[in-house]
């Protein structure tokens, strides 16, 4: 269990919602990383997608991870699988 680095952030404001996109290059199961979600005007999630890259660029499946927000500041732990070491793909629903 770590922190992930090399973690890449992007958003686009929606009907009502921000849709924030983060994209780690690597991790593990229980791995974490973190988004302010005051950088982005909210302050709660509404959903996330997860996605894993099985083999890289080409096979993509979904995989949750867990959540949880305390003072605006949202966790993401990578859900419980054997993939080791993929990129992985979040797309958060926060108001």
């Amino acid at each position: 269990m770590g922190v992930i680095t090399n973690t890449k952030y992007d958003a686009r404001q929606t009907d009502g919602f921000t849709e924030i996109h983060v994209t780690t290059e690597s991790g593990d199961s229980a791995d974490t990383t973190t988004v302010d979600l005051s950088t982005y005007g909210a302050s709660t999630i509404s959903g996330i997608l997860g996605f894993v890259e099985t083999t890289d660029g080409s096979v993509v499946v979904q995989e949750q991870p867990t959540t949880s927000v305390t003072t605006g500041t949202l966790t993401i732990t990578v859900g419980g699988s054997s993939v080791t070491s993929k990129v992985r793909n979040y797309i958060i629903y926060a108001e």
